[in-house]
């Protein structure tokens, strides 16, 4: 069925966003004091027979002093999926300053987008706009090889008039905390490094008239390991780790609070909660050359256990019967997870002025990707499986799909 092939294209597109971090290391990072970097990185988050969702991201960095930096991001993603149509900008600034024995990194920034629209057969998000500001303050401590960072980020977020399905309504993040602490040991040949994150976060959903309708509480912690072993040209990376987090959502629909006939209901109430642990590891191997980098990481995302449920209390309009009741719901992620691959390729250090030790260098970067259990997302059946995939398969199209999703590109001038 089409609303399955949809809503697990968003899943993974978000999935592909969030994955390149954990994956092969970015050949343009370098070890050697730069006092200019441009890096640009254009690709494709999801590519099928409607269109496509593209991406760019450029970066900005200035190092007038030894121990001082500042610089500038700015990304954005534009889709014209017939399933997801929209576009998002983000921007920010940063700088700081790194001594032997301490430093720091203070960065703010923003994101807007315009009309956003989202629909997977009859299930439709629609949104004027929104917008939302954060800022993030990372302190370093050195101790010789030891390096201890604490961190603390805050954002908010807000959106303009909307449509949620069957309602009328908006989305707003009055706050977003999320804390850090990171351990990193190096030595000659090893780098180990222990992170440990944790997220709260209240989302609520208004009317349009700014009237509370859902209120919902998220906190989750994550913690993982990585660590890469360097040797000459040759270095192996691995990262371990373990995600729990805890959603909480409570509040309700009543011809008060909706525009429009709440059919067929006077009052439909929500509550509910979901607790879910899961784990992922990636293995990664890279080599580097005089000119030519390359490197390829494997891993696995799965959820391990969950646990929740809720309930919806309803009252029915007198002029269709009448009646209320209350049913419940079982909310369902485990066994969820997905294996990738991903491929880098890059030429780096290519000199592009000898005199003034400029630097250009070229890559490409390929996710390949491989989901298992992603029906259990649903709260209803999926249907036969007959029903899963629509008839008549495009395998141009398909194959298309497959080859130019999670693509990348990326390019970096430096001296």
């Amino acid at each position: 069925m089409q609303f399955y092939k949809r809503a697990l294209a968003i899943k993974l597109g978000l999935f592909l966003i969030f994955l390149s971090p954990l994956g092969a290391r970015d050949f343009t990072e370098s070890n050697k004091t730069e006092t200019f970097s441009f890096i640009t990185r254009p690709g494709t988050i999801w590519v099928d027979e409607s269109g496509a969702a593209v991406y760019w991201y450029n970066s900005l960095r200035l190092a007038p002093a030894t121990d001082f930096f500042l610089g500038f991001d700015m990304g954005h993603i534009n889709s014209n999926l017939s399933w997801f149509d929209g576009s998002l900008f983000m921007a920010g600034f940063h700088f700081g300053m790194d001594k032997t024995w301490a430093g720091f990194t203070f960065t703010s920034g923003f994101f807007s987008h315009s009309m956003l629209d989202i629909s997977a057969d009859k299930y439709i998000f629609l949104n004027q706009g929104g917008q939302g500001i954060f800022a993030k303050l990372e302190t370093r401590l050195h101790f010789g090889p030891l390096t201890i960072t604490p961190s603390y980020l805050y954002g908010e977020g807000s959106w303009e008039e909307g449509e949620l399905y069957w309602f009328f309504g908006k989305p707003k993040i009055p706050f977003l905390q999320i804390g850090g602490l990171s351990l990193s040991l190096r030595t000659n040949l090893l780098k180990n490094e222990l992170n440990f994150n944790w997220l709260s976060a209240d989302l609520t959903i208004l009317s349009n008239e700014d009237i509370l309708l859902f209120d919902s509480g998220i906190d989750c912690g994550l913690l993982y390991y990585k660590g890469s072993l360097e040797k000459g040209n040759i270095s192996f990376n691995t990262t371990l780790g373990a995600l729990f987090a805890r959603v909480a959502l409570d509040g309700g629909l009543s011809s008060s609070n909706q525009n429009y006939f709440l059919f067929p209901y006077l009052d439909y109430n929500v509550n509910g909660s979901l607790e879910f642990y899961s784990g992922f590891a990636f293995v990664g191997y890279n080599q580097k050359f005089s000119l030519l980098n390359y490197g390829i990481s494997v891993g696995a995302f799965h959820i391990l256990g969950d646990k929740g449920g809720g309930e919806i209390d309803y009252k029915k309009k007198r002029l269709f019967g009448g009646g209320e009741g209350i049913e419940e719901v079982k909310l369902n992620v485990k066994g969820f997870g997905a294996a990738f691959m991903l491929l880098d390729l890059e030429f780096s250090n290519l000199q592009i002025n000898a005199e003034r030790n400029k630097f250009l260098s070229l890559g490409i970067k390929k996710v390949f990707l491989l989901p298992w259990g992603f029906n259990n997302l649903f709260l209803f059946d999926s249907g036969s499986a007959s029903d899963a995939l629509p008839g008549g398969i495009d395998k141009a199209a398909l194959i298309r799909s497959i080859l130019l999703s999670g693509l990348s590109l990326h390019c970096s001038i430096s001296w």
